[in-house]
């Protein structure tokens, strides 16, 4: 009876033991991240928070297809407005204890900026004002910067010693770009300014514009601002009758109005646009741009392909380090280069991006890039 007894409880032990070594190890928790999105969702430039609200859609979807990070976020609405992001900055971390918020726009991204300074919290920033990353200050910039295309530009206008005139936006971007980098650097290579019209955001009169053409009959100009102004502007300068002798250079603005105006390509253009604009950013911006068309019926905006860049790099940070750390995230990500569907992006010790721009031109109303 006894020997009856033992041979099963052997049996029992030794199944136990090798059930033991053969169960499988459980499998490490997912990597996780939660970030707060200060977009314009409401008011006038509420037009300008679709791209955002859109691409963090698809970039959470695609993660989720994946499996390997799981990214949740929340939106609050900045109405395009310095204080209300500030507010909202300030709700996400003090309350909702985020450590990273993403944000929109030249005046909501510096302002936040500053409230952040002394946390340990992240800002990944969609905006181009040339000044937005500074030592030791929490944000990061994740789309080309308004120095960059400064820079492209005056190399360009400065391969020739012709006068120029300058039509630029009082926006807070156009305006420490036009003031800090490219009217000191016209000085310095010898380009005469022969005027500068500054006009307001959503400026309807341009009967001043037209007086200082007529007076200077410049034959280049250099046109920065938000791309709505543009067509009041061109067509100012359409009704000089100098349009067809015209050189007009720009950057992101034009890249705004998306296809040009019959009328007004008897001008000669030179654009900086973003690779992605272009359609030059490879199989994963093609990708990209046939999955936001699909889900959202409209081509996607460089905007949008840029803040979907940011999720996944950051995503892709966490994943690495296995940590949600604003610092570590922040040391992780400084120096380094990504591709992504905008190209490539390269970041400096400071949070500077440099992206993949390339001059360009409009041909049958189109940019295409320059040969």
């Amino acid at each position: 009876m006894t020997k009856i007894i033992k041979i099963p409880f052997i049996l029992v032990m030794v199944l136990f033991l090798i059930s033991g070594c053969t169960s499988k190890v459980p499998k490490e928790d997912k990597a996780q991240f939660t970030a707060t999105a200060i977009l314009p969702l409401t008011g006038d430039l509420s037009f300008l928070g679709d791209p955002g609200k859109n691409a963090l859609e698809l970039a959470k979807k695609d993660l989720d297809k994946k499996g390997e990070v799981v990214f949740t976020y929340s939106l609050v609405d900045s109405k395009a407005e310095a204080k209300e992001a500030v507010t909202e900055a300030i709700k996400a971390v003090d309350i909702d204890n985020r450590k990273i918020l993403i944000t929109t726009l030249t005046g909501p991204s510096l302002s936040v900026r500053d409230s952040m300074k002394g946390k340990n919290i992240l800002v990944a920033a969609i905006a181009i004002h040339p000044d937005l990353p500074q030592e030791g200050s929490p944000l990061i910039r994740f789309c080309y910067s308004g120095k960059q295309e400064a820079d492209i530009l005056v190399d360009k206008i400065g391969q020739s010693k012709e006068p120029v005139g300058l039509i630029v936006s009082t926006d807070a971007s156009t305006d420490y770009q036009v003031k800090n980098i490219i009217i000191p650097e016209f000085k310095r290579r010898g380009i005469e300014i022969k005027f500068v019209e500054w006009f307001q955001v959503g400026q309807k009169d341009f009967k001043n514009l037209v007086a200082l053409q007529l007076k200077n009959k410049v034959k280049r100009i250099l046109l920065l601002g938000y791309g709505s102004d543009f067509p009041r502007v061109l067509e100012a300068l359409l009704n000089t009758g100098t349009l067809p002798q015209l050189t007009i250079y720009g950057g992101i603005g034009f890249v705004e109005i998306g296809q040009l105006k019959t009328e007004f390509s008897k001008a000669k253009y030179v654009i900086t646009a973003p690779a992605f604009v272009l359609g030059l950013s490879g199989e994963e911006g093609k990708k990209f741009r046939e999955e936001y068309k699909g889900s959202f019926g409209k081509e996607p905006s460089y905007d949008a392909a840029y803040t979907y860049d940011a999720v996944m790099i950051l995503a892709k940070i966490i994943k690495e380090t296995k940590s949600a750390d604003p610092n570590t995230i922040r040391n992780a990500i400084l120096k380094k280069k990504f591709s992504g569907v905008t190209g490539e992006l390269r970041f400096d010790n400071k949070g500077e991006s440099t992206s993949t721009i390339y001059l360009s031109t409009f041909k049958e109303g189109l940019l295409v890039k320059e040969q």
